[in-house]
């Protein structure tokens, strides 16, 4: 963290508005295996208190900061006397050789990003605890659930954990295909929960050719 020499004029306006602020409305339902959560979107947190945080003179800036190695976050909360209080930049480490999957994954990281640290800096809750989710017991729906189409967003996520192990949106694909005889966009929940687990095994290491990943068949 940090600050201007002086936050006597900030701190006041910040715990005015801290009196006003209030938990996002969570619009959004994510489910995976047997549980799920909600969270608030971004643009719904910022429609929520911007106004708030106007009215006492107050603004979050968020900027993105990227170099050779990583993009990055950083959010700074000023007050219109030119004091402010700044975070520390949260980063995610570029993979060398991304294409286009690595650019959507960094666009979600900066999403997430930025949500992750507005919330902070509100002091709001923007998703569901862990602790808190729902679980589903029945056996029903619990396999209506596995054999749907995987959520986009899913899908999204998964390339980009495989982009930061050195795995890119066409290696996917073709490994989808001889597995699955489908795209990663067609993929089921069941589907995806097992490549999942076989994403979160691979090393960190940079195949040389796309046909390196293999997702084995099952028994």
């Amino acid at each position: 963290m940090n600050q201007s020499e002086k936050i006597t004029e900030l701190m006041p306006s910040w715990l005015k508005a801290q009196a006003e602020i209030k938990n996002p409305h969570k619009t959004r339902e994510v489910k995976f295996k047997t549980t799920f959560y909600k969270y608030a979107l971004l643009s719904d947190i910022l429609d929520q208190n911007r106004a708030i945080l106007l009215k006492h003179q107050l603004l979050i800036a968020q900027n993105i900061v990227s170099d050779e190695t990583s993009v990055g976050v950083q959010s700074t909360l000023y007050h219109e006397s030119g004091q402010f209080i700044e975070t520390d930049v949260l980063r995610i480490p570029l993979s060398s050789g991304s294409q286009a999957s690595g650019a959507q994954a960094i666009g979600v990281f900066i999403t997430y990003a930025r949500r992750y640290q507005l919330c902070a800096f509100l002091g709001i809750a923007g998703a569901d605890d862990t602790d808190g989710m729902v679980k589903k017991d029945e056996p029903e729906d619990m396999s209506a659930l596995m054999n749907k189409q995987a959520p986009k967003n899913l899908i999204t996520a998964l390339y980009a954990e495989a982009d930061l192990k050195g795995y890119n949106k066409e290696a996917m694909n073709q490994s989808t295909h001889v597995k699955f005889k489908k795209t990663m966009d067609e993929i089921t929940m069941k589907e995806y929960v097992e490549i999942s687990d076989i994403i979160g095994s691979l090393a960190d290491r940079k195949p040389q050719k796309a046909e390196q990943i293999t997702i084995k068949k099952g028994e």
